[in-house]
């Protein structure tokens, strides 16, 4: 079971199991998914834990704001990182809670 949690204008993740068949990360607003970011396989075949690293960045914006994603998928686990930014100065914390973030692993 992954962990998410809230910090600055950041949502953060990570689920210790490596996303061997990669997965998605479910950007959701007001109960509703509006955008997937993928997260890649990990390099499986390697030595050590820093070769198996591979990194995906990805960004979308609707009407209230922006977000980045930062997703390091490694034989350790997947780590993501949602950078959300709002838009026509709205408000940034009633923006942070309209949005959930949820991490799935492709079968």
């Amino acid at each position: 079971m992954y962990k998410s949690h809230k910090k600055d204008n950041n949502l953060e993740g990570e689920e210790s199991l490596p996303a061997l068949n990669g997965g998605y990360i479910k950007l959701i607003k007001n109960e509703k998914v509006i955008f997937l970011a993928k997260v890649p396989s990990p390099n499986m075949f390697v030595d050590r834990y820093s070769d198996s690293l591979v990194e995906n960045k990805e960004y979308f914006e609707d009407e209230d704001g922006e977000y980045e994603f930062f997703i390091f998928s490694s034989s350790n686990g997947v780590k993501w990182e949602v950078k959300i930014n709002s838009k026509d100065n709205k408000d940034l914390s009633k923006l942070k809670n309209e949005i959930k973030i949820e991490y799935e692993e492709a079968l």
